[in-house]
């Protein structure tokens, strides 16, 4: 899955906990649940069949220069969603814990890359990669079947964001 789709149904989910909890920003346990629940979504939605772009050699610059813009997109995503474009910066620290929520959500892939690509593939990170790997669909649709699947995804991710922020308010 690309990046932008985990990212944005990261935020989606710190923004449930966030509105729904009824508790402060502030509070280190929403920052918690957020975390634990967007970091396993990756592996929920790696299991939808999907296409991806490669990221295999370090040394190929066109896929992390994919891997930049796609953040860049998701972000832009998340800040329009939630409406706090318009507040200016101050609307930008109200984003923060959609933003946690789009890093956790992320953290997978960035895990194995930096595993794979600086050497680091200890005993915990091979069963790190071996789990998520395994997670991945057995199906793996080329652009025109999978690309539109995760097209679909931010879309409803990014309109109940919409929703959820409606009324204004952090």
């Amino acid at each position: 899955m690309v990046i932008t789709a985990h990212a944005v149904v990261g935020s989606l989910i710190a923004c449930l906990f966030h509105k729904f909890a009824r508790v402060k920003i502030n509070n280190f346990w929403l920052w918690a649940i957020v975390f634990v629940f967007a970091f396993f979504s990756h592996f929920l939605l790696d299991a939808i069949p999907h296409w991806d772009y490669s990221l295999e050699r370090p040394d190929q610059f066109s896929g992390l220069s994919r891997a930049v813009i796609d953040c860049l997109i998701a972000g832009l995503l998340i800040i329009l969603s939630s409406r706090n474009l318009t507040k200016g910066f101050f609307g930008l620290w109200q984003c923060r814990i959609l933003f946690w929520g789009a890093w956790a959500a992320i953290l997978p892939d960035a895990i194995i890359y930096i595993t794979k690509h600086l050497g680091m593939q200890t005993f915990l990170f091979l069963n790190f990669f071996k789990f998520h790997e395994g997670m991945h669909s057995s199906v793996r649709p080329n652009l025109s079947y999978g690309g539109p699947i995760q097209i679909v995804i931010v879309i409803i991710a990014c309109g109940l964001l919409w929703e959820l922020y409606r009324k204004g308010g952090e």
